[in-house]
């Protein structure tokens, strides 16, 4: 079985998310290779709707395509 297979979609509307459900997010996405960085600047779902693709960018040391993030919500 696959690591995978264990990671659920975080509950709930994703501005109400904390940083954990953000990272538990990501890894259901397969992008949880991000998470230390979202650990270390994302504090809420909400401030992940909120950024900018320059903070996105800055942040997660990525070229991000905002809309790509917000599809996946």
């Amino acid at each position: 079985m696959h690591f995978f297979s264990f990671v659920h979609r975080p509950d709930g509307p994703i501005h109400l998310w904390d940083s954990d459900g953000v990272i538990l997010w990501l890894s259901y996405l397969g992008l949880g290779m991000y998470s230390n960085e979202v650990k270390r600047w994302v504090k809420s779902g909400q401030q992940l709707l909120e950024a900018t693709n320059k903070e996105l960018e800055k942040e997660l040391g990525v070229k991000v395509r905002r809309l790509f993030f917000l599809k996946k919500i």
